[in-house]
Parts: C-alpha cells; structure tokens; sequence
C-alpha cells in the first residue's frame, strides 16, 4: 500500500485507520475502502505507522498497555488532523476504542498531546457510519444484486457506537439486495481475543449464530468487525458450510459501477 491515494477534483480528505487487524487479516477490505473512498471525492491517507489502538490490551485489563498505543497512535495520526475531516475507521471496535481517546489523559502528558487525543476522538468515523452519510449526496451508483445477504450486527456496533441499522441502511443502496439480520441478542463469541482464550466458550457461542445462518438460507455474510468474521469463518468451515464472509465494503466495491471522481481523473 502506498500512503496518499488523491482523486483529481477531491472534496476533502480523510485519514483511513487500518489498524493491526486490517493490516493483517484483510488487505482486500482496505483496498475496496479506498476505492470507496476515492468514489466519494475523498484523498485518502493511509499512515505507514498506524498502530495498534489498544482495544484488546483494554479488555484484558493491561491500562498501562492501551495507553502506550493510544500514545503511539496519537503520533501516527496527529500530522494528519488538522487537514482531514475525519478518521475512517474499517473496524467497528477500533472505531469505538479511538472514540475514547483523552478520557484518561486529563492528568498525563502535554496539554498539546490531551488536545491531539480528543481531537482523534471527536473526527473518529466507523467506514459503515461515515459512507452512509456520503453516499446521501454522491452520484455514486451500484449494480442490482439478486442475493440474500445476512447482516451480522457486532456487538460494538450495537452497544459501542450504536449503529445498529446503518449497515442495513447503507447496503439498502444496493438495488434488489435482499437483507436479513441475524440474531444479536448474544454476542457471537470473538469478543476482541476471548476466542483465543477461552475457544471451548466463544466456540459454543458461535454454534447459536451458524445455526441461524443456515436457518436463514443465506448466500453471503457481511460483518464491519473483522474478529468476529475471522470467528465465523473458522466456525462455518468446520460446519462444512461454504458460506462467504466479507466486510460491508467489498460487498459495495463489487457492486460500484460509477465512480464519478476516478473517472474525471482518467479523462483527457
């Protein structure tokens, strides 16, 4: 990946946050941000030094350890702040970590590095979130899709950021899709790295959520936190289920067919 991706006449630029997950568990899914992005009108950057945001040290009770990654986030983004509308972030739970920035600084470090903290705090987007209300005023368009597709809603995106419809609604853009939700009364099991710790628990967890996707007849998932997709994969695999599971925006990379920003870029 390179680190500035513009499109020629853009109406602003933001700074998309990768973190460790999409850095390493799905570089389809950052390149089809982009593209989104770009369609949008948006420059993109992509800092070569994101960090790790801390969410998964939090949660297992390591404060200290959060706090030396939000620090060395808060480096990786703070050249960018002033000149981006917002950070767009491609996992929910990172979102929602990065929303919490400067909380617990108020008597730490710099005033400049408190300002730094909560300015990433109040710019942070979740993708789902900040293409939703992008699209409302783009030309942007989608091809019809004749599939089922079954919206998994995360936990952090139900109880974090409290967004439970945007994803439905975002994808309703897609003409003829046909949407369902799975049950999200209890969580699926990935619970940032409880499956790593406790597998035997998260694992029986998931079997609610593979039962429902069977249930349900349908013929592509679609998660905004890359945990729990990297969870139902492994779960639908041992099911024999050969079921897809994707990040909202490859679903709508796949389907874009104007992208009135790149193609002015390409004109002569």
């Amino acid at each position: 990946f390179k680190s500035f991706y513009p499109v020629e006449k853009s109406i602003g630029q933001v700074v998309l946050f990768k973190g460790c997950s999409g850095e390493l568990f799905d570089h389809a899914a950052l390149s089809d941000s982009i593209r989104l992005l770009n369609a949008c009108g948006y420059n993109v950057v992509l800092p070569d030094d994101s960090s790790c945001c801390g969410a998964i040290k939090l949660r297992q009770g390591d404060a200290q350890g959060q706090r030396t990654l939000e620090h060395e986030t808060t480096r990786s983004l703070e050249p960018w702040l002033a000149d981006s509308q917002a950070i767009v972030v491609l996992n929910n739970s990172c979102a929602g970590q990065l929303r919490e920035y400067g909380q617990l600084s108020e008597n730490e470090e710099s005033s400049q590095k408190i300002i730094a903290e909560k300015t990433i705090s109040k710019k942070t987007r979740d993708i789902v979130a900040f293409l939703f209300e992008t699209l409302k005023t783009s030309n942007v368009q989608f091809a019809p899709l004749d599939e089922t597709v079954l919206l998994h809603i995360s936990c952090s995106l139900k109880n974090v950021l409290k967004e439970v419809d945007l994803l439905a609604h975002l994808l309703e853009r897609i003409p003829e899709i046909r949407l369902k939700k799975l049950n999200d009364q209890f969580c699926c099991g990935a619970a940032g790295s409880y499956m790593l710790s406790y597998p035997d628990v998260a694992n029986r967890l998931l079997d609610d959520k593979i039962e429902d996707v069977v249930q349900q007849e349908g013929q592509l998932i679609v998660s905004s936190n890359l945990g729990c997709t990297l969870h139902f994969k492994q779960g639908l695999e041992k099911r024999g289920k050969t079921i897809e599971v994707i990040h909202p925006v490859r679903l709508l990379a796949r389907q874009l067919i104007k992208d009135p920003f790149i193609e002015e870029s390409k004109s002569p």
